[in-house]
This record gives structure tokens, sequence and C-alpha cells, in this order.
């Protein structure tokens, strides 16, 4: 196939597992005097990044409001809330729980929404258990990212 794109002048040839190929090719003399450039569209999809990194702040909410919760209400209360809305936003981020086909128990598959409500009515199970599962998540999110 690479003798053949040769052949006809491109610089890149397609294999029948490739993705998409965006170029900007201007055509070689023997192809005409056109000078209008080739471009195969690619459909724009957030593609979640391709390293994994922990959240600090997830771990410094856990270490605050652990005593906060058993000491003092109200600032357990704040705690509580504020790590259900950073654990929305960090699954969100990742897209996490998105183009999931298969419904299961399997908490990988969960939604943000989903995290955030488990974290925000379960927080002394639900915040250890995210922090434990977040790679997992994470790494189905990139086998199956968002289409």
């Amino acid at each position: 196939m690479k003798k053949a794109a040769k052949i006809i002048g491109r610089d890149y040839y397609i294999y029948p597992e490739a993705e998409p190929v965006l170029t900007n090719q201007v055509p070689s003399p023997q192809q005409g005097k056109t000078t209008q450039s080739r471009t195969a569209e690619v459909p724009s999809r957030p593609i979640p990044d391709v390293t994994y990194s922990s959240n600090g702040l997830l771990i410094i909410l856990l270490i605050v409001t652990l005593p906060a919760v058993f000491t003092w209400l109200p600032l357990g209360w704040i705690c509580v809330i504020a790590s259900a809305i950073v654990v929305y936003i960090d699954v969100k981020g990742f897209h996490g729980g998105n183009n999931q086909k298969e419904h299961t128990f399997n908490s990988s598959t969960w939604s943000p929404l989903s995290w955030a409500l488990m974290v925000l009515l379960f927080w002394v199970i639900g915040m250890p258990f995210y922090l434990y599962r977040r790679r997992q998540i994470w790494e189905r999110s990139v086998a199956s990212p968002v289409t």
C-alpha cells in the first residue's frame, strides 16, 4: 500500500484499521494545476488525558473532612458537600462513565452524578472507595473514549 500511495503521489496511505487522516498536502505537479488542499474530516470528540495523575485535592479533602465529620458537624457537612462536588468534577474531567454499553454493578461504569451522590450520601464509605477505584475508572474511560 505504501508503494501504491507513492505511485499516486500521496505521502500517506490508509489501511482498514486506520483512523481518519488529516493532511494539508499540496498536490504534486503530476496531479494537475489544482491548488486546493485535501482534508479528511475527523469528528471532534473529547479525549481523556492519557497519563494518570493522582488528585491531591481529594486526598486533602479526605484528611480534613474525616475529623470534621466526627467533631464539628457544620464544618463536616461543608467538607462532605465540597468532596461530592470535587468528585463530580474529577469524574467528569476524564469522562468516566461515558460511552458505557453495559450497566452493571461495576463501579467503574458509574456516571459522575452517581459517584457524587455516593460520596454525598455515604461519605465515610464513598470517598475512600472512590479514591480506591479512581484509577480503574480512568483506565476504563481511556479504553473506551467518548464518541
